[in-house]
């Protein structure tokens, strides 16, 4: 694993998801990712399988998540919006 991917992980895990780092460096493999709730798995990688496990799981507002944009930029800083199940968005800009 690149120097990068290993500090994007390390951030995944303390700052960012606040989870494990052994799930941290699994979802530090997924670059960009668009998913709602209608698509269906099938044509996702593992890593995208667990960051939409992770996303709905660690749901501060108690709503259901029916939707994930995530992305890194130029300098891999990650970026997510999640769409709650009411009418609203809520952005989450990491």
């Amino acid at each position: 694993m690149p120097e990068w991917k290993q500090a994007l992980a390390r951030d995944i895990s303390s700052i960012y998801f606040h989870c494990p780092i052994h799930i941290a460096k699994e979802l530090a493999r997924v670059e960009k990712i668009y998913w709602t709730a209608q698509m269906p798995k099938d044509g996702l990688t593992t890593s995208e399988e667990k960051m939409i496990s992770v996303i709905t799981r660690n749901n501060k507002n108690q709503q259901p998540v029916i939707g994930l944009d995530y992305s890194l930029d130029i300098s891999c800083m990650p970026y997510m919006r999640t769409m709650m199940n009411s009418s609203k968005y809520s952005s989450a800009f990491i």
